[in-house]
């Protein structure tokens, strides 16, 4: 599976709640803004220019945001679709503030 593939598929909402939240937000996401807030500290730390530094930070948000936007779709007629998405929103804040 390529990378267009895995992307339309979040997109159009093809994979479980269960992979999306679990997986690909809480496990997979964390790990890639901590990454990010990691090499955004070292840029900062190696006086690298602000705004080199600001994109490292912002990185992150566009995987964030489609990751927010499946677990918001996918959790659509779930009993307890409105905590997945409060949970996911709670989420996308925090990470992005990391």
């Amino acid at each position: 599976m390529n990378l267009r593939d895995w992307w339309m598929l979040r997109w159009h909402g093809h994979v479980s709640l269960r992979q999306v939240f679990w997986v690909d937000m809480c496990l997979i996401g964390t790990v890639i803004n901590v990454l990010a807030t990691l090499c955004t500290l070292t840029s900062v730390q190696l006086k690298w220019p602000a705004v080199l530094s600001l994109l490292i930070y912002a990185a992150p948000l566009p995987y964030n945001l489609l990751m927010l936007r499946t677990v918001w779709w996918t959790a659509t007629g779930h009993p307890c679709a409105w905590l997945f998405r409060l949970s996911g929103l709670a989420w996308c804040v925090l990470a992005s503030l990391l």
